[in-house]
């Protein structure tokens, strides 16, 4: 394990420890924006060369910018359907919402690792070598552990 273990490893538990709180006000809405935030940062994957190339946004921006833009109006939308739509599992809550807050902390740690690497790739060197030596730091920036959960889901063209 290096120091991008540790900052991704850090990043996961600061948000499954903040979902954790949050969900004592509404389980669903865990849920929901789980399920969104996920989709944020698939649709910013995906989105960064189409956006980059198209309309000469810089890398950083266009990334950062779209997984921020994508992910708050998922906020929202899962607030707004959490209130039509509540729900509680009852005595599997905290598995349940502690499942779901480490599959939301992936998705955050997997973002902002990439937007460090697109950040600081070019110009330090060692960045790069240090994430080839992660091991869960490497997993989460390739999607690598998505892939083995569930294959074909991350190769979506």
């Amino acid at each position: 394990m290096n120091w991008i273990d540790f900052v991704a490893l850090g990043i996961v538990a600061a948000v499954v420890v903040l979902q954790l709180f949050r969900m004592k006000l509404s389980f669903a809405m865990i849920l929901y924006e789980t399920i969104l935030l996920i989709g944020a940062g698939f649709a910013a994957d995906k989105l960064l060369p189409l956006l980059h190339q198209s309309s000469q946004i810089p890398e950083p921006v266009a990334y950062a910018g779209s997984f921020v833009i994508l992910g708050g109006l998922g906020l929202i939308l899962a607030t707004l359907i959490s209130r039509v739509f509540e729900f509680e599992p009852g005595n599997s809550r905290y598995l349940f919402g502690f499942l779901l807050a480490f599959l939301g902390g992936l998705v955050v740690a997997h973002v902002v690792l990439k937007e460090i690497i697109i950040i600081a790739g070019p110009r330090r060197p060692e960045f790069g070598e240090a994430l080839m030596r992660s091991r869960f730091g490497y997993q989460l920036v390739h999607l690598k552990f998505f892939e083995r959960l569930a294959p074909g889901l991350v190769n979506i063209p």
